[in-house]
Protein backbone atom coordinates (compact mmCIF):
# COMPACT_ATOMS: atom_id res chain seq x y z
CA UNK A 1 0.00 0.00 0.00
CA UNK A 2 1.98 3.14 -1.31
CA UNK A 3 0.56 7.09 0.50
CA UNK A 4 -0.20 9.62 -2.22
CA UNK A 5 -0.31 13.03 -1.74
CA UNK A 6 -3.85 15.16 -2.76
CA UNK A 7 -1.99 16.89 -5.54
CA UNK A 8 -0.52 13.37 -7.22
CA UNK A 9 -4.42 12.26 -7.14
CA UNK A 10 -5.88 14.89 -8.86
CA UNK A 11 -3.59 14.90 -11.42
CA UNK A 12 -3.67 11.44 -11.81
CA UNK A 13 -4.84 10.75 -15.59
CA UNK A 14 -8.52 9.01 -13.95
CA UNK A 15 -8.98 12.18 -12.14
CA UNK A 16 -12.03 14.16 -12.76
CA UNK A 17 -11.61 17.20 -14.55
CA UNK A 18 -13.25 19.59 -11.74
CA UNK A 19 -10.20 18.30 -9.23
CA UNK A 20 -7.79 18.61 -11.45
CA UNK A 21 -8.73 21.88 -12.22
CA UNK A 22 -9.06 23.02 -8.33
CA UNK A 23 -5.71 21.88 -7.86
CA UNK A 24 -4.03 24.00 -11.02
CA UNK A 25 -5.78 26.90 -9.51
CA UNK A 26 -4.68 26.39 -5.83
CA UNK A 27 -1.37 26.48 -6.99
CA UNK A 28 -1.76 29.96 -8.51
CA UNK A 29 -3.98 30.88 -5.57
CA UNK A 30 -1.23 29.69 -2.89
CA UNK A 31 1.77 31.64 -4.87
CA UNK A 32 -0.86 35.26 -4.86
CA UNK A 33 -0.95 34.60 -1.18
CA UNK A 34 2.78 34.19 -0.38
CA UNK A 35 3.31 37.41 -2.60
CA UNK A 36 1.16 39.53 -0.89
CA UNK A 37 2.12 37.93 2.55
CA UNK A 38 5.78 39.50 1.56
CA UNK A 39 4.16 42.85 0.94
CA UNK A 40 2.95 42.55 4.41
CA UNK A 41 6.34 41.75 5.90
CA UNK A 42 7.96 44.88 4.25
CA UNK A 43 4.71 47.12 5.46
CA UNK A 44 5.77 46.31 8.93
CA UNK A 45 9.40 46.40 8.81
CA UNK A 46 9.16 49.83 7.10
CA UNK A 47 6.27 50.54 10.59
CA UNK A 48 9.20 49.34 12.85
CA UNK A 49 11.86 51.22 11.50
CA UNK A 50 9.10 54.44 11.80
CA UNK A 51 8.73 53.45 15.53
CA UNK A 52 12.59 53.20 15.91
CA UNK A 53 13.36 56.29 14.89
CA UNK A 54 10.38 58.03 17.03
CA UNK A 55 11.03 56.58 19.95
CA UNK A 56 14.97 56.94 19.50
CA UNK A 57 14.41 60.59 19.03
CA UNK A 58 11.87 60.61 21.74
CA UNK A 59 14.14 59.12 24.19
CA UNK A 60 17.33 60.36 23.20
CA UNK A 61 18.82 56.75 23.04
CA UNK A 62 20.05 54.51 20.32
CA UNK A 63 17.76 53.70 17.75
CA UNK A 64 19.12 49.81 18.12
CA UNK A 65 18.47 49.50 22.14
CA UNK A 66 14.97 50.97 20.97
CA UNK A 67 14.33 47.70 18.81
CA UNK A 68 15.86 45.56 21.41
CA UNK A 69 13.81 46.75 23.86
CA UNK A 70 10.71 46.68 21.53
CA UNK A 71 11.27 43.16 20.14
CA UNK A 72 9.79 41.12 23.17
CA UNK A 73 6.63 42.89 23.49
CA UNK A 74 5.97 42.46 19.56
CA UNK A 75 7.33 39.27 19.80
CA UNK A 76 3.99 38.66 22.29
CA UNK A 77 1.54 40.37 20.25
CA UNK A 78 2.63 38.28 17.32
CA UNK A 79 1.11 34.76 19.04
CA UNK A 80 -2.23 36.60 19.23
CA UNK A 81 -5.01 34.53 17.51
CA UNK A 82 -7.29 37.49 17.24
CA UNK A 83 -7.41 40.81 17.48
CA UNK A 84 -10.52 41.51 19.13
CA UNK A 85 -8.70 41.73 22.44
CA UNK A 86 -6.60 44.54 21.21
CA UNK A 87 -9.94 46.73 20.96
CA UNK A 88 -9.80 48.15 24.93
CA UNK A 89 -6.04 48.99 23.23
CA UNK A 90 -7.20 50.30 19.92
CA UNK A 91 -10.05 53.12 21.54
CA UNK A 92 -6.84 54.29 24.18
CA UNK A 93 -4.78 54.90 21.52
CA UNK A 94 -7.42 57.04 19.87
CA UNK A 95 -8.39 58.64 22.69
CA UNK A 96 -4.44 59.94 22.84
CA UNK A 97 -4.62 60.86 19.39
CA UNK A 98 -7.39 62.60 19.46
CA UNK A 99 -6.70 64.52 23.02
CA UNK A 100 -3.06 65.48 21.11
CA UNK A 101 -4.43 66.67 17.86
CA UNK A 102 -6.60 69.13 20.47
CA UNK A 103 -3.54 70.76 21.92
CA UNK A 104 -1.16 70.71 19.29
Amino acid sequence: MSITTPISVATDAHAPTCITRTVQHSHITVGLVLRCSRATAGFCTAYLVFIKENLASFTGRPANACVAALLPFLLALSTLRGVASLAPFSLVADAANAIGALNS
